[in-house]
């Protein structure tokens, strides 16, 4: 069978972007800790350690997070990865049971791949029944 699988939640990373792109490598989902209130209400609790957790400062990047990892991987979604491999370094390629390759470009400059050009620091789908 197949399980849904989430990254660490980004709301305790660094580089938000970076974790987006990572999380479409390796078909993972964003995940966040959320709360309604803000977080210095978490003080003298056991959840103290969370320290940036109101939706309301969240929500536009939660959106956007999602967005851009689902514009990816809404299309393998249920698919088995057969390939994951760096065919040049700093550039990641996964390719999924229906011919889906997705291009994921780490590096400062362009990469010229044969499905077409990946963007530095940005991401390609190709192929695959939705192509």
């Amino acid at each position: 069978g197949f399980i849904n699988l989430y990254a660490p939640e980004v709301n305790y990373l660094s580089d938000y972007y970076l974790a987006a792109l990572r999380m479409i490598e390796y078909n993972l989902y964003p995940s966040f800790i959320i709360t309604s209130s803000e977080a210095h209400h978490l003080r003298y609790t056991n959840f103290e350690y969370l320290l940036s957790t109101e939706y309301r400062l969240w929500e536009n990047l939660i959106i956007e997070i999602y967005k851009t990892v689902n514009e990816a991987l809404g299309r393998v979604r249920g698919q088995r990865m057969v390939e994951h491999g760096y065919p040049v370094c700093g550039v990641a390629q996964v390719v999924y049971d229906d011919g889906t390759v997705i291009l994921i470009n780490y590096n400062d400059v362009d990469y010229s791949s044969p499905y077409g050009l990946v963007k530095a620091g940005s991401y390609l789908v190709s192929g695959g029944d939705k192509s």
